[in-house]
């Protein structure tokens, strides 16, 4: 793969094209075989010694955003002690009736979503139906 652009003509022409031949590379390798499988088998120890001693980071953590939407995310789930593999939406506004709104538009998304269909959803729309229902009971 690393040899052949370097054969390949660098304009297209319309005409005959000339076939791709590298006889001295067959005459290379059928000369150096041994010294290319010696070669092959001490890179491969060299290697392998040598990736014994990488230290991978596998944790999703690395992967994440690093934003203070982020970092906020992470310390209410330190504050009130939520599970980390869960999706919080958070929306900032002065009028509650608007954030209450736009709860209504997003659990109306999430039950047409497949994915969402099986997960539990905690809303603020939740809470505030509970606190009608305990009012209109007075």
């Amino acid at each position: 793969m690393c040899l052949l652009p370097p054969f390949l003509p660098r304009r297209s022409e319309g005409g005959a094209r000339r076939a791709i031949a590298t006889p001295w590379l067959g005459r290379l390798t059928t000369r150096w075989a041994g010294s290319i499988v010696a070669a092959s088998v001490v890179a491969t120890v060299a290697l392998g010694a040598a990736a014994t001693r990488l230290k991978l980071d596998t944790g999703i953590e690395r992967l994440q955003a690093r934003t203070q939407g982020a970092v906020l995310e992470q310390e209410i789930a330190d504050r009130f002690s939520l599970p980390r593999d869960v999706l919080l939406a958070m929306g900032e506004d002065s009028d509650l009736q608007v954030l209450l709104e736009i709860d209504a538009r997003l659990t109306q998304n999430a039950r047409r979503s497949r994915a969402a269909g099986h997960r539990r959803q905690h809303r603020p729309s939740c809470c505030q139906r509970r606190a009608s229902r305990t009012a209109s009971q007075r």
